[in-house]
């Protein structure tokens, strides 16, 4: 077997959209020559994700995770909308606030409030999902993915706001 590197990896990155089994294949290999490097787990993570095994896909960013003693916001911002995606509300909050925490500055930016938002919306927490909502850029344009709705501001507010308020009466909230 040829010694795979991350710059390797990196520059196959392209595989993730035309053949992101090969670049599974090429992360296997980076990892089983590298098995405590986060970054083999981090890589593979999308090529699994991409691929529609969410659970392998989680798997590996968790143990990414726990082998980087610094994880990068972003790790904590894609497990989030990975758990969001896979219906796990509430852990993926967690990992929301975490990545707040860690990057304050950053947070709006990369849509942290409108993930957040969504997640509490499916947990019907109202007042948690019009606070994330009113701290969407003006200016952002959802378009729909990770189990989102899609739209401007305004009309991602009003859906979370619906969608938070409906799973609140359905749960006997008032």
């Amino acid at each position: 077997m040829d010694k795979v590197t991350y710059d390797d990896l990196m520059e196959q990155h392209k595989l993730l959209r035309s053949d992101p089994e090969r670049f599974v294949a090429l992360c296997d290999q980076y990892i089983e020559q590298n098995p405590s490097d986060p970054n083999g787990y981090s890589s593979r993570y999308y090529g699994l994700n991409r691929l529609g095994r969410k659970d392998l896909a989680l798997q590996d960013m968790d143990r990414a995770i726990a082998l980087d003693p610094d994880p990068h916001p972003l790790a904590y911002m894609d497990r989030g909308i990975l758990l969001l995606t896979m219906g796990e509300y509430q852990k993926a909050v967690d990992d929301f606030d975490r990545v707040e925490s860690l990057s304050p500055e950053d947070f709006p930016l990369i849509w942290g409030p409108f993930y957040r938002a969504a997640s509490h919306a499916r947990l019907g927490n109202v007042e948690a999902t019009r606070a994330d909502c009113a701290r969407i850029q003006d200016d952002h344009w959802m378009p729909g993915i990770f189990n989102t709705p899609r739209g401007n501001k305004q009309e991602a507010t009003a859906e979370l706001t619906r969608l938070a308020n409906a799973v609140r009466l359905a749960r006997g909230g008032s």
